[in-house]
């Protein structure tokens, strides 16, 4: 059975340095990291040691590789300070902590889960929006004013309208330019029209709806100065019980 004893010897570490540390938001290696260069240096009464990879790997367990991933990113969050790299590596921990690099964890209130990611989490998440960013369309430049341009027709019929993901409308108005023929200018216009037809104003309320139901809004625009009657039945997606329009309204 284990039994460690300060006789065999022990580190002297600050409070408020562990409890900072505690806090710090890192990955499992680099804890692992700072843990071995703790007991290499403050371990032996040393502000600094030359400390191999081999050492290092040794010490934690982690492969080659990893030590020098982990290290090269305890340095970039000024968590470690690197003196000398020849011939071999000199490390010695940064006491400030107010100099460090690093958010910290936290719980959020009413919650047991953290609100911030670990350094590994959130090299994963750049990889994803990375990724992301590589399978992102490109879009007509006119796909995204036209997208801003019914946006704001609509928060002119209701201010508290919530701001959408824009990009994610213009690709709707993508769609409708280059799938569907509709040119920008006529777009324009049906938003227009839309915005200010008592019925249509209420439905149309984002570019999706816009393209689903743009060739009845277009015929209705044209039909009569877009004051006639259109039933609800003849309309997909709409639903029952469509109002006509009044004939008599300007």
């Amino acid at each position: 059975m284990a039994n460690p004893q300060t006789a065999d010897g022990f580190t002297v570490v600050a409070s408020k340095y562990l409890e900072e540390l505690a806090k710090a938001n890192l990955s499992g290696a680099e804890y692992q990291i700072m843990l071995a260069v703790i007991r290499k240096t403050w371990g032996w009464k040393k502000k600094r040691d030359q400390i191999s990879y081999g050492q290092l790997s040794e010490l934690t367990g982690l492969p080659r590789r990893s030590v020098i991933r982990a290290i090269k990113r305890l340095v970039t969050k000024r968590t470690l300070v690197v003196t000398k790299r020849t011939p071999v590596i000199c490390l010695e921990l940064q006491k400030d902590y107010e100099k460090w690099l690093v958010t910290k964890r936290t719980l959020a209130k009413g919650s047991d889960q953290m609100d911030t990611k670990s350094g590994d989490q959130m090299d994963t998440h750049k990889r994803k929006e990375k990724i992301k960013e590589r399978k992102r369309p490109n879009l007509l430049p006119e796909a995204l004013p036209i997208a801003e341009h019914l946006f704001a027709r609509i928060k002119e019929n209701d201010s508290k309208m919530n701001q959408p993901n824009l990009e994610n409308w213009a690709t709707h108005i993508d769609r409708l330019i280059r799938l569907d023929n509709r040119s920008p200018e006529d777009i324009r216009r049906v938003i227009d029209w839309c915005q200010s037809d008592d019925f249509w104003r209420s439905n149309i309320l984002c570019t999706e709806k816009l393209r689903k139901q743009f060739q009845a809004l277009w015929l209705q625009m044209n039909s009569n100065g877009g004051r006639k009657q259109v039933r609800a039945n003849d309309l997909s997606g709409i639903g029952a019980g469509f109002p006509g329009v009044d004939q008599s309204r300007a």
